[in-house]
């Protein structure tokens, strides 16, 4: 298998029309049937927090997208940064939780990260 794409999120998701931007490069890349690993890090954390209400932000809502990414094909993973995932009850999303060198290494083994 080719190595994959990693997509490393690092920003909250309603900063402006970044948060989406960030959707739409991960489901373009799994659209190419590209082997895909989204880290999210530090404030992208919040990506995958529960019950989220964009309604009272002036914002879209569209973080629920990131499961729809895992539709799209077979070699897609979600990974999260243990450190900040104990602050977060997100059972509705599927990811893979790592501390930050076996996150590293993970990252390492991508053949481009971008940085979002």
């Amino acid at each position: 298998m080719a190595r994959p794409v990693g997509i490393l999120v690092r920003s909250d998701p309603y900063r402006q029309r970044a948060g989406r931007e960030r959707l739409d490069l991960a489901m373009i890349a799994a659209a190419l049937d590209l082997p895909v690993r989204v880290f999210f890090v530090g404030d992208g954390l919040l990506h995958l927090a529960a019950n989220q209400s964009p309604a009272a932000l002036p914002a879209a809502p569209y973080t629920r997208g990131w499961l729809a990414l895992l539709e799209l094909g077979s070699a897609v993973s979600l990974f999260a940064q243990q450190s900040g995932m104990q602050n977060l009850q997100s059972e509705e999303f599927p990811v893979t939780v790592l501390d930050e060198d076996r996150l590293a290494a993970s990252i390492q083994e991508c053949r481009m990260v971008l940085h979002v």
